[in-house]
């Protein structure tokens, strides 16, 4: 009803497509999140994924990162170095 008052039928029904298509239109796709370890950047992680994306998380605390992956279902894999 608020979508119908904002934006008329013409919005109302371009809003109802979008939400149809929303969740497949980064499927398959490769995503590279910088700062995925909080904020910002770990909820358009988890976002992605729920979308079908093929995350890359990047960020300095590999503790977040991994608690972020298996809450969010996201393959891991990491390889520790040494500077």
């Amino acid at each position: 009803m608020f979508t119908k008052a904002l934006f008329g039928l013409a919005g109302q029904r371009f809003l109802s497509l979008h939400r149809e298509t929303d969740m497949s239109r980064f499927k398959d796709k490769v995503v590279v999140i910088t700062g995925a370890g909080s904020g910002i950047g770990a909820a358009t992680a988890k976002r992605l994924a729920t979308e079908g994306a093929n995350v890359v998380l990047v960020g300095r605390r590999q503790d977040k990162l991994e608690a972020l992956a298996i809450g969010s279902r996201i393959r891991a894999a990491h390889r520790r170095r040494r500077w």
